[in-house]
């Protein structure tokens, strides 16, 4: 008996070992980012494809929300408030005087983050879909 628990104890450390994974280290997406904003609209009386591109900073700071500067031809500046897990990141955006043809940064996105570079993006219907792909400076 004793032999058989002099081997088989190793045996139950390494599998002990082998099956304990530290939880995931999460990364919150804080800072200057800047990049490139992209809303791909599909019409499908045209079967047509409606790209429009903007050149945005976005800054995302844990006490005072976000902010959106840059092209605000094509996407509103704007600024909120921002929620995060490990996946989605969620902006509510307060901007008074919204333009209802503008682009908002606004609502939840499905995101990922590595420590420089912050992608998000999310498809409100079949036919629209917003990416950014930003960078921190």
């Amino acid at each position: 008996m004793k032999r058989f628990l002099i081997c088989f104890f190793p045996l139950i450390v390494m599998l002990a070992a082998a099956c304990k994974k530290d939880p995931p280290i999460i990364i919150a997406p804080l800072g200057n980012f800047n990049g490139i904003f992209t809303r791909i609209h599909y019409t499908a009386s045209t079967k047509k494809y409606d790209t429009l591109k903007a050149v945005l900073n976005i800054v995302i700071d844990i006490n005072a929300g976000f902010a959106v500067t840059g092209d605000t031809t094509r996407h509103t500046a704007s600024y909120g408030d921002f929620y995060t897990n490990a996946t989605q990141i969620q902006f509510a955006d307060h901007t008074d005087g919204q333009q209802p043809n503008k682009v908002h940064l606004d609502g939840i996105y499905n995101y990922t983050y590595d420590g420089s570079l912050l992608q998000f993006s999310k498809s409100s219907t079949d036919t629209l879909s917003y990416s950014y792909v930003m960078r921190l400076q």
